[in-house]
């Protein structure tokens, strides 16, 4: 009897096993994005902004030149999840207007005095050769041309700081402004990076003569430099072409805890996420041609590039490069913003160029009438190239494709009513004998 007891909570046991084996809880469910908005609890929501604090519509603040206006001052521990920002500035007569290099935006994490974001506002936002555009991407947004928003979330333990210099020769009439973020209770573990953000420019590369084999790492253009432990996030590029000719070609090579390149990819549209150049806009939330100032003859243009699946970690150092051309043979106007996270403290940013430094060119060659009056940053649809030879032909001229038309709809059912008559025939004739048999 006890034996049979023991028996039965043994194949209970067993049951229970397999039922909780094979379950699976609403915590486990799901990876996407939307997967878990349901889940309720998380840190306070909370929010600084330029809203208007007699309740009216003057929601903005100006900001003079030479001025620095304090965006976000909050003592943590919290996380930024988003950030929108757009202007207006007075623009100048006779010249054109180039606020968005002349901008810079700062971000300071657990009271640094040395900045892990510093970047003129355009390119921070992904808006190269300060022109506005849209485009859409999973961590960075640009709407209707001005609206910029960053998704990045940037968690801080103690304090955070993110501040907007004008360093132009006009006034900002209206800076606009939404940093949303949450606060927590405990702070974010050794584990959680601070975001950072840099910026570079060659204007122009320096073509090696004659194209570099064996050193040209040490001649790659150099989008990245960090030291500690961090993820490498990804960048945007905006290249000004100043010769004919493809500007790309040039390999993408990432140096992870030591000197020599442990990545290495095939040319550079291939490492922005494109193929055989970048001849449209397009834009996926994991890279893009943001910016062409001309589909028939680009002089101008602004790609990204986020490793969000694919994510590049570092224990000590990176260094993140790109030839400019095959074997460095090329000089262009390049400029290229860095997003990664790591743990402070960081190496001290290069410090950004002089204005007159970070302004961009203006267009050399002039735009081809196929180009005038139409928007070059949004997709244009363009039909898929035909094959030179649609149809497989035999060696006396006769297309296939005819003749396997002819054989489904013409010989395949004669053959099939011949074959059948055939066999009630046959059938009939062995009836007849059976019967005289």
């Amino acid at each position: 009897m006890v034996r049979d007891v023991w028996r039965v909570a043994f194949v209970v046991c067993l049951a229970a096993l397999a039922a909780s084996a094979g379950a699976v809880t609403i915590d486990e469910a799901g990876v996407g994005p939307l997967a878990r908005l349901a889940r309720l609890g998380g840190g306070t929501t909370a929010r600084v902004s330029s809203n208007d604090p007699t309740t009216g519509n003057q929601d903005s603040v100006p900001i003079d030149p030479g001025e620095t206006k304090v965006v976000l001052d909050e003592g943590g521990p919290g996380c930024i999840r988003h950030l929108w920002m757009t202007l207006k500035a007075k623009k100048g007569i006779g010249k054109p207007d180039y606020h968005l290099r002349k901008i810079v935006i700062r971000m300071f994490w657990e009271g640094e005095s040395n900045p892990s974001v510093e970047a003129p506002l355009g390119d921070f936002f992904g808006l190269g050769h300060a022109e506005y555009y849209s485009y859409t991407s999973l961590p960075m947004v640009v709407g209707v041309k001005k609206g910029m928003n960053c998704y990045f979330p940037m968690p801080f333990a103690s304090h955070a700081r993110i501040e907007v210099e004008n360093q132009g020769e006009l006034p900002i009439e209206k800076f606009y402004y939404n940093v949303d973020f949450e606060r927590y209770d405990q702070a974010p573990g050794e584990n959680w990076g601070r975001f950072h953000a840099t910026w570079h420019r060659s204007n122009p590369t320096k073509p090696v003569d004659p194209p570099s084999q064996k050193t040209r790492f040490d001649d790659n253009t150099v989008i990245l430099d960090a030291q500690g432990r961090g993820r490498y996030l990804g960048c945007n590029l905006s290249a000004h072409c100043l010769d004919q000719g493809w500007w790309g070609e040039g390999d993408d090579m990432i140096a992870i805890d030591g000197s020599s390149p442990t990545l290495r990819g095939t040319g550079t549209e291939d490492y922005f996420g494109c193929a055989w150049g970048f001849p449209e806009v397009c834009a996926t939330p994991y890279f893009g041609v943001a910016y062409l100032d001309s589909e028939t003859d680009p002089e101008k243009t602004t790609v990204y590039r986020w490793h969000i699946e694919d994510a590049v970690n570092f224990g000590q150092r990176i260094k993140v490069t790109l030839e400019h051309g095959e074997g460095n043979s090329r000089a262009d106007d390049v400029s290229t913003t860095a997003y990664w996270y790591q743990v402070e403290p960081h190496k001290v940013l290069d410090p950004l160029p002089a204005v007159a430094d970070r302004l961009p060119r203006e267009r050399v060659r002039a735009l081809p009438e196929e180009d005038k009056g139409k928007s070059t940053t949004r997709p244009v649809v363009i039909p898929q190239p035909q094959p030179e030879e649609t149809e497989a032909t035999d060696a006396t001229g006769v297309e296939l494709t005819a003749v396997m038309a002819i054989l489904k709809y013409v010989y395949i059912p004669v053959i099939l009513v011949v074959v059948g008559r055939w066999a009630y025939r046959r059938s009939v004739r062995r009836g007849r004998r059976d019967v005289e048999a």
